[in-house]
Parts: structure tokens; sequence; C-alpha cells
């Protein structure tokens, strides 16, 4: 078994973790990987992480102060809910009306005001170490899967931004993630690896296994070693996914109906969440969304209203109700979170800064209790009043509403046994 330090040694996986993994690669790497334990029933089965990269504005959207001065609302308006005095941001009207059917946190905190601490934080619950990489939630969580047919972890990344923190840490890079890296929306979207060459026909195809197979029954002649066994089940299971009509589907948008694809939105956001159901009705377990642009150090209201807003509120509502419609609900855990909150005065370039004192977030599916609302930030928006929740709490929570105990251990490369999470407690009110 090669470590994952060796791994690094020889340049094949670099910050991206499992992006520059191709499909066979990525197989093998699960074939050679030690089987692990079903970790038996789960609350839910599946998670769709919906990531808004560099930290959603709380108090423009989720978190709503249409009493606070000019300086800190602006000119933005705001929409009731159905729960009784919680608001959200103009423009956020879809979202509002379906928060009977997720978890609402308005109450977390952290001092992570720095994106890559921040991100590290949020995605796996531990602050920055010099000398570990922790795993992402996903990551975890694909590790508790033996021998799966489907892969258990992907990503989509329309943006092809950095998958960083997204990965396995210092678990076996298998558990990372299989990265989709193009842009659902666009008509010449492809995912790498799972059509051949135009050039490379079925017959071929057939010609190159039948010669693996040939050198690897000489080598089998000659050693006995678990790293042609696992290649040669790698090479296989990659085939069969290339060779099965049904596995292939999962990842084409073309299957579903025009007038679906119009209820998720002609934009990125809303086709990667239709492909992200299409994933976990196939069989995957974990699928991440990074939607970017969510930095809105200049203007902030421009680009909320523009482009960031009308896509969040179009997309996340169909997802739940599409979830529903396909008996996907209950077994799926649906999260809606970024970096951190957003400064609630606005600065000179009509932007508001990193905040991490306040944030909100979303959870939704599974066993969450549908239309809790946790906690509260004062009339500004500056600081929690009510219920604090850290990065460390909500990760306690994810674990928990997957059926992981946040208690556990997990063992780096070198023996050393790491909690899952530095702390924590699940937040009881939102798990039901």
């Amino acid at each position: 078994m090669i470590t994952r330090r060796q791994l690094l040694h020889l340049g094949l996986v670099g910050p991206s973790l499992a992006g520059a993994l191709s499909l066979e690669r990525y197989f093998e790497l699960l074939e050679r990987a030690p089987a692990a334990p079903h970790a038996g029933r789960r609350p839910a089965r599946s998670m769709i992480l919906v990531w808004l990269d560099g930290g959603m504005s709380h108090v423009d959207t989720l978190d709503a102060k249409p009493g606070a001065p000019e300086e800190i609302k602006g000119a933005w308006g705001s929409v009731a809910t159905p729960a009784p005095g919680v608001l959200y941001g103009q423009g956020m009207e879809g979202l509002a009306s379906a928060l009977p059917n997720y978890a609402l946190i308005r109450s977390l905190t952290s001092d992570a005001g720095e994106h890559d601490i921040a991100r590290h934080l949020m995605l796996t619950g531990y602050p920055v170490s010099p000398s570990l990489e922790h795993p992402s939630f996903a990551s975890v969580g694909a590790s508790q899967i033996a021998n799966p047919q489907f892969p258990p972890y992907l990503t989509i990344s329309p943006q092809r931004e950095s998958l960083r923190y997204f990965g396995a840490g210092f678990l076996p890079p298998e558990h990372g993630p299989f990265v989709i890296d193009g842009n659902p929306q666009r008509k010449e979207f492809a995912v790498r690896d799972l059509a051949p060459p135009p050039e490379l026909g079925a017959a071929r195809m057939e010609r190159r296994r039948a010669l693996l197979e040939t050198l690897d029954s000489f080598r089998r002649t000659y050693e006995q070693h678990g790293e042609v066994r696992a290649r040669g089940r790698a090479f296989e299971r990659a085939l069969a996914l290339l060779a099965s009509a049904s596995s292939r589907e999962a990842f084409d948008l073309g299957k579903e109906s025009a007038a679906m694809r119009a209820r998720y939105g002609d934009h990125g956001l809303g086709q990667s969440c239709l492909l992200a159901r299409r994933l976990v009705q196939a069989g995957a377990r974990f699928v991440t969304i990074l939607d970017s642009s969510w930095d809105t150090h200049q203007n902030n209201f421009f680009e909320l209203q523009t482009h960031r807003l009308p896509k969040l509120n179009q997309a996340i509502p169909v997802l739940i109700d599409d979830l529903k419609q396909h008996g996907l609900w209950e077994e799926t855990l649906l999260v809606v979170m970024g970096d951190f909150g957003r400064t609630p005065k606005v600065n000179a370039n009509q932007g508001r800064d990193h905040w991490p004192r306040a944030a909100s977030a979303i959870v939704a599916g599974g066993p969450i209790r549908a239309g809790a609302v946790v906690g509260a930030t004062d009339e500004r928006g500056e600081q929690v009043v009510e219920r604090p929740v850290t990065p460390q709490d909500l990760a306690a929570t994810i674990y928990t509403a997957l059926g992981i105990d946040p208690s556990a251990e997990m063992q780096t490369s070198d023996g050393r046994p790491v909690r899952l999470v530095n702390g924590g407690e699940p937040i009881r009110e939102v798990l039901a």
C-alpha cells in the first residue's frame, strides 16, 4: 500500500487532491485501500453541500436588518418568511417561502476571518494546523463505504475553483473527490474520463483490456502483489462505468426535460444542483457544489442582485422539491454555507468585508427538523446574541445527521489518533 506521504513525494497528488486523478487511477486507489466496514444504517444516506465560496453576506440574505441605519442595510429591502420575526433580504422570496422545509442557523460564529483558515475550519471542524491537513466531512464519510461501484464523493466546480480543503486531508487520497470540473450549463459540458476518445471504439477498448490482462497474468506468474490485483480490478471497474449506460446517464443532463432544466435555471448553480440530484439518485453518497464570487468587497449590492441571489433563490427551493419528488429527501442531507459572513457596515467601495463573528447557514433533509430557526444576532447583525453556534458544532451536527459519531477517531498515516471534530456539540434544536 503506497502511503499518502509517498504519493506526495512522487508528485502524484497535488494541492487539488483527487482533482488530478484519472478515472482508472481513482478506482485503482479505491481497490488498493483497505476495505472499510459499513457504518450501519445512517439517518441520512447521502449529502449535498452547496458551498458559497468567498462568504455570503448574512445581513443581505438570511438575517436581514430592516431597522438598521443606512450604513448597515444600504438601500436593501427585506421579505417576510413564514416564521414570525424572521426576515430575509430582498430577492430571497423563494428561499423565504421554503423555510418550513429546512432549518436556519443565524448564529454561526468564529474568529477565522481569512479564506483558507475559514474554509479549513468550516469544512473539517478543525482550525488550520501547520503539521496536519484534516479531511473534509465528505471524505470522512466516503472512507466509511466499502468498495463502492459508483464514485461515492464527487465535486462539481463550474468555475474550476481550488479544491483544497474539500479533499481527503491526511486520509488516503482515494477518499478524495472525483472532480467534475466543467459548467453543466454549457452545451459542450462533458465529464472527463467518462467518454472514450472518438478514435477509441469498442473493439480497440476490448483489445486493450485483453492486452492488459495478458501483461498482468505474466506479472502474476512471478509475483502475487496487491498492486497488480488492484490495478486490474480498478481498470475493470473504470471500464464497467464507461460501459454502463445507466451509470453514464447519471452525468447526462440531456436526459432531463427542458422544463426541468428551466426550473433549476439557465446558470451554473442551477444545473449543478440538478446534476447533484441525478448523482445522488444514481448512488453517489456525497456531492459538493462550489459556487464562486461571494467575496463581495466591492459593489456588494449590485453583485448580489445581479449575479448571486437570483441563482441561489431559484436553485435551492427547486432542489428541495425535486429531492422530495424523487423520494430522496428523507435520506439526503442538504447543507448551504460558506466561509463566513460579511461586515454589516458597508465599506467605501459599496462592498462588505470578511466578518466571521456572525454568519448564517441552511441545513435540511434527512433527520433535520424542518422549520427550525436557531440563534440570533443583534440589531446591526454584528454580534451573536442568542445561541452561538461554532463551526465545530455545525461539523458535529453534520456527522450526527449522517449517523457518524463526531467523537470517533481516525488515524493518520503514522498511526496518530485524531478525533473527527475538534470539540463541538451537535445542534440538538435542528435534529429531529
